[in-house]
């Protein structure tokens, strides 16, 4: 084999490689792990938000290096639904913790505790019918 065709073999081979890597389904990037904002004034040095800090970080890593695992994707949006509580704001939050638990249900479609977040945002929502069904 001349230098030519190896350098072309390496070449496909390592494109091979990265197209099935990206392609594996549910495969998460890093940039689609959502993370939290900062808060305003002295409650982002707080530590309790400190605190969430580091559990969103956790949370986000397991999420990298495990994605198969629903039960990461709950535990982060539960984290964001406090986040949402504490700070107001729930066009931030809510639809993030709804990415996840959509990811979770991803996972494991019978996830017991990924389907009640679910119902309940339904709720909130006042879409009781999907609620109920998600429930059931």
């Amino acid at each position: 084999m001349n230098r030519t065709s190896i350098i072309i073999s390496t070449m496909a081979a390592t494109f091979l490689g990265a197209a099935i890597y990206l392609w594996v389904p549910g495969r998460i990037t890093p940039a689609e792990i959502p993370t939290l904002s900062l808060r305003t004034g002295s409650a982002n040095a707080s530590s309790e938000f400190l605190n969430a800090q580091k559990a969103v970080g956790y949370y986000r890593d397991q999420i990298s290096k495990h994605p198969e695992v629903s039960k990461n994707y709950i535990e982060l949006a539960q984290l964001f639904l406090q986040e949402s509580r504490v700070t107001g704001r729930h066009h931030e939050y809510i639809p993030k913790a709804r990415y996840l638990i959509d990811k979770a249900l991803g996972c494991d479609p019978e996830n017991y505790e990924a389907r009640i977040i679910k119902a309940s945002r339904l709720m909130t929502l006042h879409h009781f019918t999907e609620a109920r069904e998600i429930a059931e």
